[in-house]
């Protein structure tokens, strides 16, 4: 298309021209057949073609398409006249590639000047992206940065003063502004920013139809509206728009006491919107769900009531599309999300707390990181897709780390300390983790998914959302009160705490309780100075007394050791609780009891868990000699409750560790007198018993604190011997043959 033929479609409103050959054809002869791209440029911008009012998205995004591939054509034309006509005179006279690359943009600026703010924002944003995509032709292109901080403000200025519903005509112009985050902060900071917070907020809420997309009174069939929504403008320009977002809260509350409550507002208009699809979301078939290939006929022929899907022909491959469709948008959701609240909760971490004001409420991190959490829980469902807030990240697979950094550090600001400021503005008693945790187990309601109720329709959704529960609360107990404790927590945590149906919640649940014991235990070696420390404190008094207030979370923590005890040994068996798992939460159980009250109580305690591990041991080894051969899993459970009884050993008080030893050596030894060597190796008794011995010597060596450590390495090399068998060479330095430089020698590898 020759540049005159161009010029006739461009002062044409429409053209039976495709827009990719008008767009292509612009950018050829902007770069390439013009001796100056200014006069184009100006009869582009002020084009009836571009000029039709609303601008389309579409020919918005060809200009800045148009722009951006000018700038990469003229480019490569520099540099291919520069390889070809090279000479000694040229290279001294001439400018060079950079040099006339930054002549022709400059010549490009002076034709959009006077041209519509639009427009002339679409082609500074195609402008700046192509110079990012060249670094090698300079970044002294401050002219484009100014042109598109000064087209955008006045693009804001021009639709904010329109009446009636000024946001969707606004919504294509904001498309548009894909550059902005690649502008300077400091230039950016000359935008109004929270106006452009609310825009941004707007656009994207708009994009999933403020999250009642789900809904089924809607004009339109279900389908039309997911099919519609998916391929939106908006939702296509969602990761860019969530970006600038984000940039654009930072920027608030770095520059702006308003900041924070701008970000709030934000984020309680992703909370609303994460708050509907929940809802709605709970009462489809689709809370049963976890992916398409579990959509049956029942599913096919509820949604073709529920949800209008009015075709007969092809129901179950439109559905299972639907539902895919579904799926991107919620995920979509929470990419936005995770990535607008991230920016925003990183830049409250180094916000010096405001000053009051008498007349206004007070608007904190803590109350951001609350909504942020609140948000999540929402889209808990959604979570589980990415194996929850706690999947554990590996080399292969680090998983979703934007979502774990976001809820870690949205956990972190709520449970921070608050200024004493805000505790005067909310009253000294108020706390924002029990405020939190109290309503996100509300939430869960009378609905909750019951443990072994496999005909729940919703059981998925609920376990979902009992599992990010539980890892918020995880991370909140040193912040709760024994009352929440009671009440919240533990109500909640008991009946998941058997059930290992639900492995994320089953796990989770575990979690908790072993954190409160952690937190008890940490409390009392700390020792509270004053009584504004009220971790774990039950009902704070000011005129108490350390010894009082410590009174009721201790009693709460003694009730619950027995029977975590017997649930512990009970989750031993195959299928529950990993050999690992097991170890770790008896050992972490056994040192809080250890530490519990006074001493003769705290001796009481902790042997009592010692005690009933013992009992199981010795019943299930009594069951083996009394001529009754256990089966596999009892031998594997014995086993395990062996290695249990070891890591026990650094949580006991000195006497208690000298008594558990003793019993652990009484185990190791009595193999040998009931069994001949062949049957010892036949039924895997050796490698055991070798098992038992280096992890007692890893316990001893490793583990054990500085004040037991004398008395557990005189121990060791008291009964050394007495774990050696005649004949015994597999190799780990324990052999009566080896030389006695290769047995475990303590005190050569400390």
């Amino acid at each position: 298309m020759s540049t005159n033929l161009l010029l006739i479609h461009l002062q044409k409103s429409s053209s039976s021209v495709p827009l990719q050959t008008i767009i292509a054809a612009l950018a050829h002869h902007l770069s390439v057949d013009l001796p100056t791209p200014t006069p184009l440029t100006a009869s582009a911008v002020s084009s009836p073609y571009f000029l039709v009012y609303p601008p389309t998205n579409e020919r918005l995004q060809g200009l800045v398409t148009a722009f951006r591939h000018a700038i990469h054509l003229k480019h490569r034309t520099l540099v291919k006249r520069a390889e070809e006509g090279w000479s000694l005179s040229q290279a001294i006279f001439s400018r060079g590639v950079e040099g006339g690359m930054r002549e022709w943009v400059r010549a490009v600026n002076r034709g959009l000047q006077g041209g519509r703010a639009v427009i002339r924002l679409a082609c500074c944003t195609g402008l700046l992206l192509g110079v990012k995509d060249l670094p090698q032709v300079g970044t002294s292109y401050g002219k484009v940065e100014d042109e598109v901080v000064i087209a955008l403000a006045e693009v804001m200025d021009e639709y904010s003063s329109v009446t009636g519903d000024w946001e969707e005509e606004f919504r294509p112009k904001i498309d548009a502004s894909q550059s902005l985050p690649l502008l300077p902060k400091a230039k950016l900071k000359a935008l109004p920013l929270s106006p452009l917070a609310g825009f941004l907020t707007s656009t994207i809420a708009k994009a999933f139809h403020d999250g009642m997309f789900l809904r089924t009174n809607l004009d339109t069939s279900f389908k039309e509206v997911v099919q519609m929504l998916s391929t939106s403008p908006a939702m296509l320009s969602l990761a860019g728009l969530s970006k600038l977002t984000g940039l654009t809260l930072e920027l608030l509350i770095e520059t702006s006491a308003r900041g924070i409550r701008d970000a709030c507002t934000t984020m309680q208009v992703f909370q609303t919107i994460a708050s509907r699809i929940e809802q709605d979301w709970r009462g489809s078939e689709f809370a049963s769900v976890q992916n398409e290939d579990e959509l049956c006929m029942d599913h096919v022929l509820f949604l073709r009531t529920s949800f209008v899907c009015s075709s007969s022909v092809g129901v179950a491959s439109d559905t299972k599309d639907t539902y895919k469709s579904i799926w991107l948008m919620l995920k979509t959701l929470l990419f936005s999300i995770i990535m607008v609240s991230d920016s925003a909760l990183a830049a409250t971490v180094y916000v010096r707390p405001q000053a009051l004001s008498p007349n206004e409420p007070q608007v904190t991190p803590h109350m951001l990181a609350k909504s942020v959490l609140q948000t999540l829980s929402h889209l808990s469902f959604v979570v589980s897709q990415f194996g929850g807030v706690t999947a554990t990240a590996t080399g292969a697979d680090p998983g979703f780390v934007e979502l774990r950094k976001a809820f870690y550090l949205a956990l972190d600001v709520l449970s921070a300390e608050e200024p004493s400021g805000e505790q005067r503005s909310l009253g000294r008693d108020f706390n924002h983790c029990e405020s939190f945790v109290k309503e996100i187990v509300t939430d869960l309601g009378v609905d909750t998914f019951v443990p072994g109720n496999k005909t729940h329709r919703s059981g998925t959704f609920h376990q979902a959302k009992t599992a990010y529960t539980l890892a918020c609360i995880e991370q909140l107990v040193p912040s709760l009160g024994v009352s929440y404790l009671k009440d919240y927590v533990w109500r909640l945590c008991t009946p998941y705490l058997s059930d290992p149906s639900h492995r994320e919640t089953y796990e989770s649940a575990h979690s908790v309780v072993l954190s409160i014991f952690s937190s008890h235990a940490q409390q009392l070696q700390l020792r509270p100075s004053t009584d504004s420390d009220r971790r774990l404190s039950a009902d704070h008094d000011d005129r108490a007394s350390i010894s009082n207030s410590l009174a009721d979370p201790t009693n709460f923590v003694h009730r619950m050791v027995p029977f975590y005890a017997q649930c512990l040994i009970q989750n031993s068996q195959d299928g529950r609780l990993s050999t690992a798992q097991l170890r770790l939460a008896y050992s972490a159980l056994v040192r809080s009891a250890s530490t519990s009250g006074s001493i003769a109580e705290a001796h009481q305690l902790g042997w009592y868990c010692i005690t009933l591990i013992l009992d199981v041991i010795r019943d299930l080894s009594l069951e083996g000699t009394q001529g009754n051969d256990l089966d596999t899993g009892s031998r594997q459970r014995l086993h395990r409750l062996h290695l249990t009884l070891i890591s026990t050993v650094s949580s006991l008080p000195l006497p208690l560790m000298i008594r558990v030893l003793e019993e652990i050596r009484s185990i190791i030894t009595k193999p040998r007198q009931s069994e001949s060597g062949v049957e010892r190796l036949k039924d895997g008794v050796e490698e055991r018993r070798k098992e038992l011995v280096d992890t007692l010597f890893v316990e001893i060596l490793e583990k054990v604190g500085e004040q037991e450590k004398e008395a557990a390495m005189r121990w060791w090399y008291a009964h050394r011997q007495a774990f050696l068998f005649e004949n015994e060479s597999y190799g780990t330095g324990m052999s009566a043959q080896v030389e006695e430089q290769n047995r475990p020698h303590i005190v050569a590898r400390l």
